[in-house]
């Protein structure tokens, strides 16, 4: 017998259609977003623009970058 991990098969079907399933939620999840800024822009008028102007909209990918990035300095300090 051979060491190592056992080899594993994963259905094509599965397989080749994920990132088609993860590109279908980014678009959702991002015209949930416009559909929130414009509730909010009718809802609170002049006061939303002002805080839009003000404070910078999440940017998830950033978010993510700065906690692995943390975590990776982090444990080369030690």
């Amino acid at each position: 017998m051979e060491a190592g991990p056992e080899p594993v098969r994963i259905p094509s079907p599965l397989g080749d259609r994920e990132w088609v399933n993860g590109s279908v939620l980014i678009v959702f999840l991002g015209l949930a977003v416009m559909e929130d800024e414009r509730r909010n822009s009718e809802k609170f008028g002049e006061r939303y623009k002002d805080y839009r102007e003000r404070v910078p909209m999440v940017n998830i990918f950033v978010v993510i970058g700065r906690r692995f990035f943390r975590k990776r300095r982090g444990s080369c300090d030690k």
